[in-house]
């Protein structure tokens, strides 16, 4: 059996743009009714910008989402991820650490949080896509 397998397909910008779309959205519709139970299908719409608060969303974008969830909401999940603000991420990675008696100072938190949004922007310039982590891999040790 082949491991398990997640595929992130971008451009969704793509699949609303000008002409008639049916049919591209017709082939993701029959797929969604009987999809491999041993893959997941990862529709990323990057060209949409949701901010930490999303009271602050920018009308295109709100447009945008609200048009892809009336289409491929009908037979995908739809999950949304913001940009996490500085300092939550300094926050989680302080209780990670803490939640394995691992002691970092704020600074330190700091740091990692911006090294890892750099490295997340340096691979997503560098290659279209970001590198998350597969099956069973765990997360990297603090300390």
């Amino acid at each position: 059996m082949a491991p398990f397998q997640v595929f992130f397909v971008r451009g969704v910008k793509n699949l609303f743009g000008r002409g008639s779309n049916q049919e591209k959205l017709a082939a993701i519709e029959n797929y969604c009714q009987n999809p491999n139970p041993d893959a997941l299908v990862v529709f990323v719409a990057d060209h949409i910008s949701i901010p930490a608060d999303v009271r602050r969303m920018e009308m295109q974008d709100k447009e945008r989402y609200q048009r892809i969830r009336e289409t491929m909401g009908q037979y995908c999940g739809i999950v949304e991820l913001a940009r996490v603000e500085e300092g939550e991420a300094v926050r989680w990675i302080g209780d990670y650490c803490a939640s394995r008696s691992v002691k970092i100072d704020p600074d330190g938190a700091r740091r990692i949080s911006r090294l890892a949004r750099r490295r997340h922007d340096d691979d997503l310039e560098r290659t279209g896509k970001t590198h998350p982590l597969r099956r069973g891999e765990e997360t990297p040790h603090a300390g």
